[in-house]
Order: structure tokens, then C-alpha cells, then sequence
């Protein structure tokens, strides 16, 4: 037959030979309306089927016959060679080579498939061809009622990982017009068009067919594809309009309300579906607006951002946008963001200037088409079930904002601890204590859009952005819920992040206000939004708690000089803030617990006014042997440091303290004595190694143990590394000696306070050894009780004396609190030294009355 008029010709051939149909489904009664349409219905000579698989047994007055039987009952036919009636293939692409085999097998000389040019005998040829039109302007024009494009979308929603259902709904509404074995060859040949798409682009797929009022006549594949990746327009055949259309077009293929009900649709198919068509009906060509928004902001992380955006196209719940704001990165982010755009449609990439963390995020929140918002840093990375168990539980609840627990990553050794975010203790949060204790990261967290875009919050653009506006959201939030489960991994101790410069200025420089605009911003919201009355007593706690934690963070960052400015700034901001606080200096001394303490306490406590890992012994005992202290942790490095230059005295009268709130935790220890000083041999002190050249160490080193000629050789520690350790000796601390000597020491220090600071208050912490660890349900005994209870002995002896000396101490019976004990969960080890965070909060009470 000549290709080029394929459907006259066809006809032609009809009326000499006549036909037989080689089909009885939909496109076989949409071919006998275009032969009713060309008076060509009569010569139908027979309908014939692979094999009769239904009750239908007759075809517009035809005896439905199976193939094989019609042939070899039909010899006269048969033999007619180039005069047999044309086989005419009546189905989709789907069946129509396998039909074509099986009729040249049992004889039929003259087989055509006219699918192809089905649409030609009912519509004529095309008026106008290969225009590209808008896809909204098709998808407006079509229909509300009909769900034909968002049945074949679902289909998609699967393939990109969206649902894991959307082809059994596109099989099951696809059988309302066809048999469900030609629903699924369609969907195969819909999965091999697809991939054309991702391959070689829209213009690579033949026109679609539609009328001269938009109706799609042929191509709603095309169509489905073209919406959900969002192509601007598609290439079209326009033929003349007619009533044809409403004539073939069968009421299941329209695939309204009612046909829907009929399909057998679950109900989570049928939101997909009904979803999809309600985005079609605002002439959206956007494809499914996805449930989650995941906002990254990207600043030259390319060593990072394949492993965690890795971790995000592997969610179990993929009903998701990625969208990358690519913050003028000068390495090759964006290349490898882009490529990752090009693997995966769900994720875009938004290229702007750098404008730094906060505008990044705000232009991620605007982009964002999402129910939901979750941001994810681009050097973190996900649980794969992160997504699905933070939505499944914003479903179940409807709250506004939805929190989960993290994993705190340790780049350094591969190390991971598990960060409560919404509970201490198995005990969740009041609004309150989530405002103040709550980690303040806008990771780990899922939050409605309508939550950010209803009331306007954004992040200022300074640093602790996050800080600035987590409360308010937690005040603002409909409902706050929090799932305890570590589903966010965040990256610590990253070469060149914020957090481990010091969050220096882009020229270098420190910035010793970080931190004051940040709370200058979250007070000012809650004033804006009318919350400020309502939380009037909670937010002085909750900005000296941040301001408190940035200190902690920047103290081993910051130069001394740098460090002094940040605190001086920070105390004229709570004067100026916060009138009512605490904000005088005062010195700790004793355990690191004890900084856990004082930090739970309205007041702003000060790192650089700690000492921890020494002894009163050690501090009554100076002397003039210059040595430096090396230790893999910087903090316990500049603590050691401390006692080795006897730097007590000078602080105290640089910072000329109202109060000295210690514990004598750190007194369990032996001391040793050497070259004229005492050294407490702590925790810090046998992992450290000493040396009297302060040049071995450099601080630039994420290690800041001395270099080693053999990097292979372990280096002895603690007291092996002494100079001149021939010198020194032990004294155990269960000695008479050591005891005799820590009297001496005490007397001595109360005679030199007395001297240099007369009004200085001391207020002692009755802290000890816990002897229980475990939970608020459940407690026992430490291994080791028995050395525990003989280590607190010595301890309640060494408290006697000094509330014995210092006659006018405060003495604060922190041990005899109903839940002293240890957390077994504690992030930082579950050791007896080490408190719960209830605990600590109690004792905090009982000192922070003491200050008032």
C-alpha cells in the first residue's frame, strides 16, 4: 500500500475487497465509526480475536470468532490470496506485532495495522502541523471531570519515585476501555516513551494530535510527559473540529467521577489521581506539586554534596522537590549539582550570587511548591526513612512543626552520638523548655509552608540564622510533635565550615558580635507577632542559653583578645535586652559536669572563667618550670595549660569576680608532684603529652598533639611525658599525706582570696560520684560501687574541710536532689562523673537562687 495516503488507499481497498476486523476492543469500535463515517460498515466481512477471553460474543451484529478457528473454517476466503479481504489490526502498538505474526503464519496475505491512521479516517488530514503549543493552554482546555492525562501521570509518579502505586492505577483505569493485558503492554511502550523523553527531549516525540477547540485526539502520553517535567509548550497536529470526538469517545475513556468509582481505584489511588487532575485544572504544566519542599543551600561542597544528595533520591517517601540554591560557589558544586538535576527530575538547581546561608534559604522557601519544608544541609546527610516517618507523622497529627533526633558525626575519627532534640530524660518538652533547649538547627525538622508563609518568618541574614527564629516558629506552630529517632546526620568538625572558623568574616577577620543580631531579630518577633507578654519569662532563658552555647563553641576558636571582645559585647547586650539577668562574672572551678549546671541557669556563663581537670592543691602550689600542655581535644588542652601556668590568680583579678561556685569532683585524683608545682592527674592530664618547647604544637592542626619524627611510633602520655619525670612524685589521694596537704592548700587559698577579692562569695556545690545509672523508669548500681563510695569518702572529707574554712560558703547539697544519677544515654558517655540533664537543671535552681 503507498504510505503516502495510507488511509485512502486503505478505504479504497475496503470497498473492492472488503474487510475483516482483527480486534473487538476500543480501537476496534473506534475504527468502525470511521468506516460508519466513510459508508464503509458493511464491509466488515468478519471480526476475529487471539483467543476469546469474555463473554462478548458479537461485534455490531459479527460472531466474534478466534483467529486460528475463522482461517481454517474459512478455506474459500483463504485461498483467495491478493483478493482476501484486508486483515485489518484493530488494536493498540502494544498487540499489534504479535497479531501481525500470527496472521502471516495462518495465511492472510494483506494485513494492515491501522491504528496509525486511525485518527486520519475520522478526522481528516491535519488543517495546520507542527505547531508547538502552550501544554497549560491544552491542559486548561480540557475537561475538569476528565482524569485521562492524571491516570497516565500516575504512572510517572511512580517511575520517579513519588508513590509506589502509580502503576496499578494506571493499569486499573487504563482497563475500564481495554483489557487489562493491553493496559500493561501500554504501560510498557508509556516506560520506553518516557525514556526517549530523558534521552533525547520533547522534540524527539512525534506530534500530538488535537481539534481546532485543544481536544486531544492522539498523544496523551506525550501530553502526561510533557506537564509533569514541565515543558513550556509541545509540538502538535491540528485538525478541523467536528462531532466526531464526543461520537467516539467511549464514557469510560473520559475516565470522569463515576468511571473512576468503577475502577477499582484504592483510596490512595484515587487522591493521586483526583490530585494530579486538580493540578491540570488550574492549567498547571508542572506535573504533581510534590508533598515536600527539601531546601538545600550549596557554598562550595563538592567533596560532600554527592553523598548527601545521595541520600536524599534514596528516601523511602519520594513524594518530594529538591531544590539546590547554589550560593555563587567557586568550586565545582554546581557542576556536580547540575549533573545530579540531569539524573533526577525531582531536584532543580537555582544559581545566585552569594549572599550567604540565610538568603539562600529564604529563596529556597519562595521557590518551594511543597506542603511541607525540610532543610537539609549539603555536607549532612539522611536516614533513608527520614522523610517518610517525619510525613507520616505530620499526617497523623496535622501539626504544624515535626522534629526528629540527629546523629552528631565526627569527621575526625568516624565517631557518632545520638542528639535528643525533643526530650530530656524519655521526658518531651513543654513549648517552653523546646524553645530553650531544643537544638536550634533548621535541619532535622518537618514544617508546614503555610507556617513560614502565613506569618512571614525568614531568616535574617546573620549568623546563627537558625538560632534568630526557631523559638518563634515553636510559639507560632499549631501544634509542635517530635519524633525520637536519629534520622538526620550532621557533619561536625568539617575543614573550613562556619562553625570551625570561627564563623570569621569573609575577609578574614573575626566577628566578635556573633550571635547579638541573631537575638536582637527573635526578640523583635515576638514582639511583632504579639507573643513577647506571653513569653515574657521564657525568652531571657532562652537567649542566655544560645548566647551561652555560641560562647561555648567559639571559646577554644577565638583568639584570647577576640574571645574578650565577644564576651564584653555580649554583656552590654544583656543589660541593654535583658535588664532583669544575671549578668555578672563569676569563676567556676571543679568537674566539667559542673559547667552543665551553671550553664542551665539564666545568666551567661563564661568559658574563660573555667577551670576544670585541676586541683585546689595545684592552684595553692605554682611553680616557675615553663612546660606546655598537648592534648587531641583543645579544650582539655587549654584546661591543662591553665594549671601549668597557675593562671588562677591572674584571672581572678582581670575579672574581679562577684562569686566562685565550685564542686571538688576533680579531687578524687592523685596528685603529683614536680619541680616545686602540683599537677592533678585527671582524665586530661593522662591523655596529654607535656613538653618544654611550646613550638612542637601547632594549633592550625585538627590533632594538636606534638609532631612526631616516626608519625608511627605511639608516643608515651600523662606522666610518662613529663620532662625531667625522674623528678616527679605520686602523692595517692587516700594518703594522709595528700590530705594534710589539701587542708594546707585550702587555708592558704582562703587567706589570698581574702586578700584580693574580700567580698567574693563562695558557694560550694555538694557534688559526688554518681553511684546509679540508667533512666527515670528504670536505675542500677555502677560495676564499680564499691570504688565509687570509697572516691566519695574521700570527697565528703574534702568538703567538710573547705565549708570549714570558708565559714561564710554557701553549701549547696546537690547529691541529695531525688534523681541524682547518671543518664545512661548521655551523648557525652554514661560515666559517673556525669549527671542527667534533670538533674543538672535542679541544681542550677538551688545555685541560681544563690545569685539573686
Amino acid at each position: 500500500m503507498n504510505d503516502t495516503s495510507a488511509a485512502e488507499n486503505l478505504l479504497n481497498a475496503i470497498r473492492e475487497r472488503g474487510a475483516i476486523l482483527y480486534g473487538a476492543g476500543y480501537v476496534a469500535e473506534t475504527f468502525f465509526h470511521a468506516l460508519e463515517r466513510h459508508q464503509l460498515q458493511h464491509a466488515v466481512r468478519a471480526c476475529v480475536v487471539t483467543k476469546r477471553t469474555d463473554a462478548s460474543t458479537r461485534f455490531h451484529g459479527l460472531e466474534i470468532q478466534e483467529i486460528g478457528v475463522f482461517a481454517a473454517n474459512n478455506s474459500a476466503i483463504m485461498s483467495l490470496g491478493d483478493r482476501q479481504p484486508i486483515l485489518c489490526i484493530s488494536t493498540h502498538e502494544a498487540h499489534a506485532q504479535a497479531m501481525y505474526h500470527t496472521a502471516r503464519q495462518l495465511g492472510f496475505t494483506e494485513v494492515v495495522w491501522v491504528y496509525e491512521i486511525l485518527c486520519e479516517l475520522l478526522y481528516g488530514s491535519p488543517v495546520r502541523t507542527d505547531e508547538w503549543i502552550p501544554v497549560e493552554d491544552i491542559l486548561a482546555a480540557q475537561p475538569m471531570a476528565w482524569h485521562w492525562v492524571a491516570a497516565r501521570q500516575a504512572a510517572l509518579a511512580q517511575r520517579y519515585g513519588i508513590v509506589e502505586y502509580g502503576e496499578s492505577s494506571y493499569v486499573k483505569c487504563l482497563s475500564m476501555h481495554c483489557s487489562t493485558g493491553t493496559a500493561q503492554s501500554r504501560l510498557r511502550n508509556f516506560d520506553s516513551l518516557a525514556t526517549t523523553y530523558e534521552q533525547q527531549g520533547i522534540g524527539a516525540l512525534e506530534p500530538i494530535l488535537v481539534d481546532e477547540d485543544m481536544r486531544v485526539i492522539d498523544g496523551l502520553h506525550r501530553l502526561a510527559l510533557a506537564a509533569w517535567h514541565g515543558e513550556p509548550s509541545i509540538r502538535c497536529n491540528i485538525v478541523a473540529r467536528n462531532d466526531v470526538f464526543d461520537k467516539v469517545l467511549t464514557p469510560e475513556n473520559k475516565l470522569d467521577p463515576h468511571v473512576l468509582n468503577q475502577s477499582g481505584l484504592s483510596a490512595e489511588e484515587r487522591v493521586l489521581v483526583e490530585r494530579l487532575n486538580w493540578q491540570h485544572s488550574l492549567g498547571k504544566a508542572d506535573g504533581l506539586a510534590p508533598e515536600v519542599s527539601i531546601i538545600l543551600p550549596a557554598y562550595n561542597v563538592e567533596g560532600y554534596i554527592d553523598e548527601c544528595l545521595e541520600s536524599v533520591v534514596a528516601q523511602s517517601f519520594g513524594d518530594f522537590e529538591a531544590i539546590i540554591v547554589n550560593d555563587g560557589s567557586t568550586d565545582g558544586t554546581s557542576i556536580k549539582c547540575n549533573a545530579w538535576s540531569e539524573r533526577d527530575p525531582r531536584i532543580r538547581v537555582i544559581e545566585q550570587p552569594n549572599g550567604g546561608v540565610s538568603t539562600a534559604r529564604n529563596r529556597g522557601i519562595e521557590e518551594a511548591k511543597g506542603a511541607y519544608l525540610a532543610f537539609v544541609d549539603p555536607d549532612d546527610w539522611l536516614d533513608t526513612r527520614y522523610l517518610e516517618l517525619l510525613h507520616n507523622r505530620a499526617l497523623q497529627t496535622d501539626a504544624d512543626f515535626i522534629e526528629c533526633d540527629l546523629w552528631r558525626y565526627n569527621e575526625r575519627n568516624g565517631a557518632k552520638i545520638w542528639r535528643h532534640c525533643g526530650q530530656r530524660m524519655g521526658v518531651p518538652f513543654t513549648i517552653e523548655e523546646h524553645m530553650k533547649y531544643g537544638p536550634t538547627a533548621s535541619y532535622k525538622s518537618l514544617s508546614k509552608r503555610g507556617l513560614w508563609i502565613e506569618h512571614g518568618v525568614r531568616f535574617p541574614n546573620c549568623s546563627f540564622e537558625s538560632p534568630a527564629i526557631y523559638a518563634l516558629l515553636l510559639a507560632l506552630a499549631n501544634g509542635v510533635e517530635y519524633l525520637p529517632e536519629p534520622l538526620y546526620y550532621y557533619r561536625r568538625f568539617r575543614e573550613n565550615s562556619l562553625v570551625e572558623t570561627g564563623y570569621a568574616r569573609k575577609d578574614g577577620s573575626s566577628n566578635n558580635k556573633l550571635g547579638i543580631r541573631a537575638m536582637e531579630h527573635l526578640v523583635e518577633q515576638f514582639k511583632y507577632h504579639d507573643l513577647y507578654e506571653r513569653y515574657r519569662s521564657t525568652l531571657p532563658g532562652v537567649v542566655l542559653y544560645r548566647l551561652n552555647d555560641i560562647l561555648a563553641m567559639q571559646y577554644h576558636r577565638k583568639d584570647e583578645r577576640d574571645f574578650t571582645d565577644l564576651v564584653e559585647n555580649y554583656r552590654a547586650f544583656i543589660d541593654r535586652v535583658l535588664p532583669d539577668a544575671f549578668n555578672e562574672p563569676y569563676i567556676t572551678w571543679g568537674g566539667y559536669n559542673l559547667n552543665k549546671i551553671l550553664q542551665e541557669m539564666n545568666a551567661m556563663h563564661d568559658p574563660a572563667c573555667r577551670f576544670n581537670f585541676s586541683s585546689l592543691i595545684a592552684i595553692a602550689h605554682t611553680g616557675n618550670q615553663p612546660c606546655t600542655a598537648h592534648h587531641r581535644n583543645r579544650y582539655r588542652e587549654m584546661m591543662l595549660q591553665r594549671e601549668m601556668d597557675g593562671s588562677f590568680w591572674q584571672l581572678l583579678e582581670k575579672v574581679q569576680p562577684r562569686y566562685l561556685i565550685m564542686d571538688l569532683i576533680e579531687e578524687r585524683f592523685d596528685v603529683v608532684e614536680w619541680r616545686g608545682r602540683y599537677l592533678t592527674l585527671s582524665d586530661a592530664f593522662e591523655g596529654a603529652v607535656f613538653s618544654t618547647d611550646a613550638d612542637m604544637c601547632n594549633h592550625d592542626e585538627p590533632c594538636c598533639l606534638p609532631h612526631q619524627n616516626n608519625p608511627g611510633e605511639a608516643r608515651p602520655s600523662g606522666i610518662e611525658s613529663l620532662p625531667y619525670r625522674e623528678e616527679a612524685k605520686i602523692l595517692q589521694r587516700d594518703s594522709e599525706e595528700c590530705l594534710e596537704l589539701f587542708r594546707a592548700s585550702v587555708k592558704q587559698i582562703a587567706r589570698r582570696l581574702a586578700e584580693q577579692l574580700p567580698d567574693l562569695r563562695v558557694i560550694v556545690v555538694e557534688n559526688y560520684l554518681s553511684l546509679e545509672v540508667g533512666d527515670l523508669q528504670h536505675r542500677e548500681q555502677f560495676a564499680e560501687a564499691d570504688r565509687i563510695r570509697a572516691a566519695n569518702g574521700i570527697l565528703s572529707q574534702l568538703y567538710d574541710i573547705v565549708c570549714a574554712v570558708f565559714t561564710d560558703s554557701v553549701r549547696i547539697r546537690a547529691h541529695e536532689i531525688d534523681c541524682y544519677f547518671t543518664d545512661q544515654d548521655y551523648e557525652y558517655g554514661a560515666i559517673p562523673s556525669h549527671l542527667n540533664a534533670i538533674a543538672n537543671e535542679q541544681i542550677a535552681q538551688l545555685v541560681e537562687r544563690e545569685l539573686k
